[in-house]
């Protein structure tokens, strides 16, 4: 009997090959990361979802009400608007994708492990490519090389300033927290990092810790508690986000390619205008906080340069191995 519910525990999804904490069979039937993602496509509405509980607290509604008119306006031009219901869409499908990859891990777990954190990366890039290239208009106009130039350089930054915002939200409020949520979604102390490599490295994981140390500590020291000082929420979040993808970054795009970025980059900031604009915020708040979203970003990019640092020091003395989805 044991050697038969065993048996069931580890069915793999026929779809996308991931365990799952329910019964897989086989196409018909699929799990549930792949009937959710197969739902979006169909154009099933997030909002049609229970939204996964926050332990932070209750849900509140990032975006506030408009009236009817207001509606009509943004709802046909509004791409922040877009981009945050496609953020949306990806944790749902990641809450989805984690469940299945920690399976069989230990649930009373919180330290986050670099061999975890390498799993989840994986799966996450897959889920950013698919959601860039299903829901996050105009990036399927591009050519197949232009679509990959353009991902190779914004899921580091994705990831890396996704899980400051994590970190914001979990531990923003606690004065010398020194805890980092990272890929897999549990959290790390850096001040015992090197716990994080145990198992992982080709070297002393104290050695890898030392060389990684800065870049983790800048998130934490720095960009963390620039977030609480300026209060950023999901909204302000999806605009950077948008930021950072819509950038040239390589010699390799044409004009054409190039005035759409432009384009799209200024429908961002038109959008977070509005958005401003609806919480009542006078003239000169709006150009405040505007300018603090650009520090923001600043320091982001800042952090991205010091951990491909980081990491080119690791790969000259061969201390660990790293996925190309992180390269950038």
């Amino acid at each position: 009997m044991n050697a038969e519910v065993s048996t069931l525990n580890i069915k793999i999804c026929e779809i996308c090959g991931s365990k799952s904490d329910g019964l897989h069979y086989d196409n018909r039937v699929m799990c549930r990361s792949c009937r959710y993602k197969k739902c979006l496509e169909k154009g099933m509405l997030t909002s049609s979802v229970n939204e996964p509980f926050d332990s932070i607290g209750g849900k509140r509604q990032i975006i506030p009400e408009r009236n009817d008119d207001q509606n009509t306006t943004l709802n046909n031009t509004n791409v922040l608007e877009k981009i945050v219901n496609d953020y949306r869409n990806f944790l749902f499908l990641r809450k989805a994708s984690s469940a299945f990859a920690s399976f069989e891990k230990d649930k009373s777990r919180t330290t986050s492990t670099y061999k975890t954190s390498r799993k989840q990366c994986c799966v996450e890039s897959s889920l950013i490519k698919d959601i860039l290239i299903n829901f996050f208009h105009p990036y399927s106009t591009l050519t197949e090389t232009d679509q990959t130039a353009l991902f190779d350089k914004f899921y580091s930054r994705f990831s890396n300033f996704e899980r400051a915002f994590s970190t914001y939200k979990n531990f923003g409020n606690i004065e010398g927290n020194q805890n980092l949520i990272m890929p897999d979604g549990n959290s790390i102390n850096i001040n015992e990092l090197s716990k994080y490599y145990e198992n992982c490295t080709k070297t002393d994981p104290l050695e890898v810790a030392k060389i990684f140390y800065p870049s983790m500590a800048y998130i934490i020291n720095d960009i963390v508690p620039f977030m609480s000082k300026i209060t950023v929420d999901e909204y302000e979040i999806c605009a950077i986000f948008g930021i950072l993808l819509w950038q040239n970054r390589t010699l390799q795009f044409s004009e054409i390619t190039l005035n759409l970025f432009h384009e799209t980059r200024n429908e961002i900031f038109k959008n977070l205008n509005q958005y401003y604009q609806s919480q009542g915020k006078s003239v000169e708040e709006i150009v405040v906080k505007i300018g603090n979203i650009m520090l923001l970003n600043t320091k982001i990019e800042h952090s991205i340069n010091m951990v491909k640092e980081n990491r080119e020091v690791a790969e000259i003395f061969d201390m660990i191995e790293f996925d190309n989805c992180c390269r950038e």
